[in-house]
């Protein structure tokens, strides 16, 4: 950061350009979707800034979609951890990879709306948190989900065959007998018509489009815990395609048309339920 610390010393406010940089062949390239945040984190880790501001069109980070969920609410304080799995669970207002960057150099977030005046806080998202938060911190949900079902020991070449045809990670993945369940969102994907179409002309496979999928994140969820299973019961999730459960996260894949019914059902159970204690 010698450039930018020079300009800083003479006492220059230093605009740089997010989003680009340069491959280890020394290639012009780009840091992919929220590059620029990717940008403002490094550049924060680099000079070793006590915390770094992303600022957008939006108040911090809440609760749920407040498209979705009409009464949602700022979150004060996350983890890193917490805004790293509601980034890849679908939240729009921070990077993931940003994010996995502010993690593995300690760098305090601050995510805070353009337009709002001195008195917003907006949302901190840091590694030290109060431990007496509520039992759940947030409700994700996604669409264009699709599921395809290849057999257990094809699914390391199925996906080595798909990454070549631009298709991103599988959000979810998990094993079922002789068959292999891998979750894939053509979200990031630049012609999500044309992966579709691939994966449906792939032999031996089994694909199912037009899923979602509800996460719940937060210090209460974990495998076995009660909330959980009060939840499935309460929520009708038992008939859900498939569950994914470990430390502070919870998935569930379901049809499309039943995620923003799903989120308001789940947010009004937990989130809204524990403000009213």
């Amino acid at each position: 950061p010698y450039r930018i610390q020079d300009e800083l010393e003479r006492g220059k406010i230093v605009i740089v350009a997010g989003y680009q940089g340069v491959s280890y062949q020394r290639e012009i390239t780009t840091l992919g979707r929220g590059g620029s945040d990717t940008t403002a984190i490094a550049l924060a880790a680099a000079l070793q800034a006590e915390y770094c501001e992303i600022c957008s069109d939006v108040d911090g980070v809440m609760t749920a979609d407040p498209r979705v969920v009409t009464d949602a609410k700022t979150i004060d304080q996350l983890s890193h951890d917490e805004m790293l799995d509601m980034a890849l669970a679908g939240a729009r207002v921070l990077n993931a990879d940003a994010m996995e960057y502010a993690r593995r150099h300690s760098i305090a977030v601050y995510a805070r709306s353009t337009f709002a005046g001195p008195e917003s806080t907006g949302t901190l998202v840091r590694k030290d948190l109060d431990p007496d938060r509520g039992a759940v911190t947030a409700v994700v949900g996604r669409r264009d989900v699709c599921s395809v079902a290849v057999k257990a020991h094809d699914s390391r070449a199925f996906l080595a065959a798909s990454r070549s045809h631009g298709l991103p990670n599988p959000i979810q993945t998990h094993t079922q007998g002789t068959e292999t369940l891998l979750y894939f969102t053509s979200e990031n994907a630049a012609s999500p018509a044309e992966l579709r179409a691939w994966l449906e002309k792939q032999p031996g496979t089994r694909v199912v489009n037009n899923l979602g999928m509800v996460t719940l994140i937060g210090p209460g969820v974990f495998p076995g815990s009660h909330l959980l299973q009060t939840l499935e019961t309460e929520a009708g999730l038992q008939s859900a395609q498939s569950i994914s459960i470990s430390p502070g996260k919870c998935q569930w894949v379901i049809p499309e048309a039943r995620v923003d019914e799903m989120v308001r059902t789940l947010h009004a159970k937990t989130i809204q339920t524990s403000e009213n204690l």
